[in-house]
């Protein structure tokens, strides 16, 4: 039992510190930094410490986080340090990190950046580090996102900028590089080689006009007005067999029961049959007559979808149960689609989602001109497809079957797409139409999932509509075919799509001449009158068709 302890013991925190300033015996200090109630008293008496083996000793068997961040600095094996610093477990952060800032030697610091175990750890070494070649090597290393961001954060040299937005090795980090280049001299040299589409757009963004100029003719770059014939960007005129634009085909919306139809100064009119004109409906068509300046109108399973001339985009969901709603962040949309998800597209050709998860991120797609929504029953089940303009096709959704995604990426020289209820289909240039379908075999555990694709004996098509299980086909000459796409399989090992309709393969109805754009169940004749394609006219005001 001692009697008498040593001042620095005291828990009064003035008396104890008092204790440690007159020491000067390296083996006493090493025993009040390890043995000290007070942690400013220990604190205190590790910063007396010469003894460099003392002092690791201490720190090893006694130091916290504190302690280790105080003492680091004054330990003078640097390699020491980067051992600690790089030890592989998940223990004691702060002695790693306090190891990192007792590092001085560049090298040394590079080293851990770049290979230290734990991220907290790099980024302790990336803080420390100034010269802009090592923070450039440390970008394009395979480090953590955080890592590397953190390092391009401090690099200020264009020149090592554009390295790593050309060399780092995965194209976020990437995309974070180029949203610190400001040159736009830089940024046009880094466009001209870039083949990652997310890369590619990221540094066309931050392009000014004058630099994006003349950069139209590269491949991927999304610069085309989707529906429209002139390149925002160079004002070149797109070819006409690479996407087909019908401007007659957003000039009104809806179905037999229910049409919208588009005035020359963006106005609305509403036209409800007389089983849907009760309150309920009346106060959704007051909504859609407050809408102005509206440019197009696009309906699609129960919902209005009005876009201003702005890309401002507005929905009125229409005699259903559910509501949609899209986030008002949208903007710049100039098409837009919904199956139980809401897909739109934007001026610079790509594509935004709403509504159940995708499991696959619609903005990553680009160079799109057309976007379609398409679903199966429910909405645990939802994909979307888009139409690029080199003509191919790109799918994906929730339990989408790989077999279709495989069908559709195959398809080339496509010019309009458009979706129903378990399927696409899709005009080729010179008016074939194809399409693919996936169903569902057995229920639950025992139930299995195909796709199989289909050709209709269709000709000179050049525009789609559809509901959930017919497909109608507007020709050139001013017909509208349609047929049921209801579908069942023979010979399921081999694909092949047996249409069941009166027997017959495919039995198609035809509708017409004299007609300028197609809907579900409707059509736009030449003199603006929207009717049935049974032959009733709707009580719509006559449409000003565009050219």
């Amino acid at each position: 039992m001692r009697l008498f302890k040593p001042s620095w013991m005291s828990e009064n925190e003035l008396k104890a510190m008092s204790g440690v300033d007159g020491l000067t015996d390296q083996a006493e200090l090493a025993k009040a930094a390890m043995q000290a109630p007070l942690l400013t008293v220990r604190l205190k008496a590790i910063q007396g410490l010469t003894d460099q083996s003392a002092l690791l000793d201490v720190l090893n068997r006694y130091g916290d986080s504190k302690m280790w961040q105080e003492a680091a600095p004054r330990i003078t094996d640097q390699s020491v340090l980067a051992d600690i610093a790089k030890e592989r477990d998940y223990f004691q952060l702060g002695r790693k990190i306090g190891a990192v800032k007792g590092l001085s030697d560049p090298k040394l610091l590079l080293d851990c950046a770049k290979n230290a175990f734990l991220a907290e750890v790099q980024a302790a070494a990336v803080e420390k580090i100034t010269d802009q070649v090592d923070l450039a090597e440390i970008a394009q290393a395979d480090v953590p996102w955080h890592t590397a961001v953190d390092a391009i954060g401090k690099i200020t040299d264009p020149e090592l900028l554009a390295d790593c937005a050309r060399s780092a090795v995965r194209d976020d980090i990437r995309q974070a590089a180029v949203s610190c280049i400001n040159s736009q001299d830089v940024l046009s040299s880094l466009v001209e080689q870039e083949q990652s589409p997310e890369v590619r757009a990221a540094i066309l963004e931050r392009l000014d006009d004058d630099h994006r100029l003349g950069l139209c003719g590269h491949q991927g770059v999304p610069h085309l007005w989707a529906g429209a014939l002139v390149c925002r960007c160079c004002g070149a005129v797109r070819p006409p067999s690479q996407v087909i634009h019908n401007p007659s085909e957003y000039l009104f919306a809806g179905f037999e029961s229910f049409a919208a139809t588009l005035t020359e100064d963006g106005c609305v009119n509403c036209f409800l049959a007389e089983h849907l004109n009760d309150k309920e409906h009346q106060a959704q068509v007051a909504a859609i007559d407050r809408w102005r300046d509206i440019d197009r109108l696009i309906y699609e399973d129960g919902v209005l979808f009005g876009i201003r001339r702005d890309g401002k985009l507005f929905s009125q969901p229409f005699g259903w149960s559910y509501n949609v709603r899209v986030p008002d962040s949208w903007k710049d949309i100039v098409d837009v689609s919904n199956r139980d998800y809401v897909v739109g597209l934007r001026t610079d050709g790509t594509a935004q989602g709403w509504g159940p998860e995708l499991e696959f991120p619609v903005y990553k797609w680009h160079d799109l001109a057309q976007v379609v929504a398409g679903s199966t029953m429910t909405s645990q089940n939802v994909c979307a497809f888009g139409l690029r303009y080199d003509g191919t096709v790109v799918a994906g959704g929730k339990n989408l079957p790989q077999a279709m995604r495989e069908i559709v990426s195959a398809w080339s020289n496509i010019v309009y797409i458009k979706g129903f209820r378990h399927g696409v289909a899709a005009i080729q240039d010179g008016g074939k139409v194809i399409g693919a379908r996936y169903w569902d075999t057995g229920f639950g555990r025992n139930s299995f999932r195909h796709a199989a694709g289909f050709t209709l004996p269709w000709e000179d098509v050049c525009q789609l509509a559809s509901n959930s299980d017919v497909l109608y086909g507007l020709t050139t000459d001013g017909h509208v075919l349609a047929c049921d796409v209801d579908v069942r399989v023979e010979n399921s090992s081999y694909g092949e799509f047996v249409f069941e309709k009166d027997g017959a393969e495919v039995h198609t109805n035809i509708y017409g001449p004299g007609f300028v754009a197609v809907h579900d169940g409707i059509a736009l004749t030449a003199d603006g009158q929207v009717i049935k394609l049974s032959g009733e006219a709707l009580p719509c005001p006559k449409v000003r068709l565009m050219g």
